[in-house]
């Protein structure tokens, strides 16, 4: 029988088939016995010495070799296999593979030939084996089930024929389905959109493959930015299976599918080193953590850091918490997920508090009477600019001590700031007012002497030392000094 290489046959679909003749160039008879033109023999009547088994039936494959005996001399088996998409591969009794064809003419004794009836196999024995196991020849078909064979004796899957004489059985096919993979980048770009799955083969770029379509055994991976290609799992977000790794290399063994799917696309963040500042404050996190791109943000310290007029509200990509991001709520916890391409610095965000400010006019009337809100580290907040009033004072601005000169101003005469708030509880401010002073003249009326130059008399105050020498004036005791 003439061999043909598996790959060259034509694709156009058929059946393979098994032929068991004569298979000599030259063969004769003689009393009754089959010879080749080597004098081997090839079959000898029933009942004779030299008679090969002539057995023929279907049986369990577990029961097949029970009993079985050899004989003498071979038949010649010839295998082809026309079947599109389909090969012969020869192994040997050691399960070694030999070769692959089209087709092979095969020397078979004893038992002959078996033929199996779930995968498409012939057994062969050859003149060395006394016992199994034996060599065979497979017969296979891209993208088929081996449904059986049909012909002399319909041999049905899960059986096997063990027959002595010459026979023909056509292989059986059944075309598997086609089953495409979606491919869900979650949030990828580029690589394979898909690729499909035909009894044992993986393939790309068509629905409807044929034996001529070249298989694969990788995908092209997507890409995404900050992130790393993980693979492909059956379960979004790295669940269930994984069918293709991070190279893109298919995993999962041909035939794994039973229906088309979609195998969703798992990524890992490219990591950041993060360090905290306490922002003029003390105490809470201080060393280092790893974020991930993409996941929340790492555990840290639940110690609240604290600065004196503050309230602590988290952890911010800005000194100024108003103008940033908030990474951590107050209490620690992650408040969003990491969206930086590098290293970088949390800032402890604080919120200045406030406190009640209230006035006391000090002895005046008038000017600033409602509290205002103060806030910490912040120039004191608008006031009324009246001045209050008092006599015999001038009003030099509010203070936080009712002798202004051992105060300290926080308001000045016009009602600006003088300074920041700097204390951590509410307090009352008193008008500062600076006593008025004026000239003082001495007059004898009518007398001499005692006080003669002029002093200075400060309002509220006691009167200045004059000289105790009084003035003198006949017929009069002196009285003091009035206005």
């Amino acid at each position: 029988a003439q061999e043909v290489d598996a790959h060259a046959l034509s694709h156009s679909g058929g059946v393979a088939s098994f032929s068991v003749d004569a298979g000599c160039a030259a063969f004769h008879s003689e009393n009754g016995f089959l010879y080749d033109a080597s004098g081997n023999l090839l079959w000898a009547p029933p009942g004779s010495e030299e008679a090969v088994p002539s057995e023929e039936e279907l049986v369990p494959m577990a029961d097949f070799w029970q009993g079985r005996t050899m004989a003498a001399n071979p038949f010649l088996a010839t295998v082809n296999l026309y079947g599109g998409g389909g090969f012969i591969e020869k192994w040997n009794r050691n399960g070694e593979y030999v070769d692959e064809k089209g087709s092979w003419s095969v020397p078979c004794y004893g038992a002959n030939y078996t033929l199996s009836g779930t995968t498409g196999r012939m057994t062969y024995i050859d003149s060395t084996q006394t016992s199994p196991p034996y060599g065979y020849y497979e017969c296979y078909r891209y993208g088929h089930t081996f449904t059986g064979w049909t012909g002399t004796h319909n041999v049905p899957v899960g059986k096997v024929f063990y027959g002595t004489t010459n026979a023909t059985e056509t292989a059986q096919w059944k075309k598997d389905p086609v089953y495409k993979l979606t491919l869900d980048k979650a949030g990828g770009t580029g690589g394979s959109d898909a690729f499909w799955e035909w009894k044992g083969w993986e393939f790309s770029g068509t629905s409807s493959p044929t034996v001529d379509t070249a298989s694969i055994s990788s995908v092209t991976p997507p890409t995404r930015n900050n992130y790393t290609f993980q693979g492909y799992w059956t379960g979004a977000g790295g669940t269930g299976t994984k069918c293709v790794d991070a190279g893109g290399k298919i995993l999962v063994s041909s035939g794994y599918f039973s229906s088309s799917t979609t195998l969703h696309a798992h990524w890992a963040g490219h990591q950041s080193t993060i360090s905290f500042n306490a922002n003029s404050g003390s105490g809470g996190q201080t060393d280092q953590v790893t974020a991930t791109f993409g996941s929340g943000m790492p555990a840290i310290s639940t110690t609240k850091p604290t600065r004196a007029g503050y309230e602590f509200m988290g952890w911010y990509d800005n000194a100024d918490y108003s103008k940033g991001t908030q990474y951590y709520t107050a209490s620690g916890a992650s408040a969003r997920t990491w969206n930086k391409t590098g290293a970088a610095t949390l800032y402890a965000g604080w919120k200045a508090n406030t406190y009640a400010v209230s006035f006391n006019a000090n002895g005046g009337k008038g000017g600033q009477s409602k509290d205002v809100t103060a806030t910490y580290d912040a120039d004191m907040p608008a006031i009324s600019t009246a001045a209050p009033t008092r006599t015999g004072y001038a009003f030099q601005g509010w203070y936080d001590n009712a002798d202004h000169a051992k105060g300290t101003q926080y308001y000045t005469a016009a009602g600006k700031s003088a300074r920041k708030w700097q204390r951590t509880s509410g307090l009352t401010l008193y008008a500062g007012g600076r006593a008025l002073s004026w000239e003082v003249s001495f007059d004898a009326n009518g007398g001499w002497g005692g006080q003669s130059a002029k002093v200075t008399a400060t309002f509220d105050a006691p009167m200045p030392e004059i000289s105790t020498t009084p003035p003198v004036r006949e017929g009069f005791s002196f009285q003091g000094w009035y206005d």
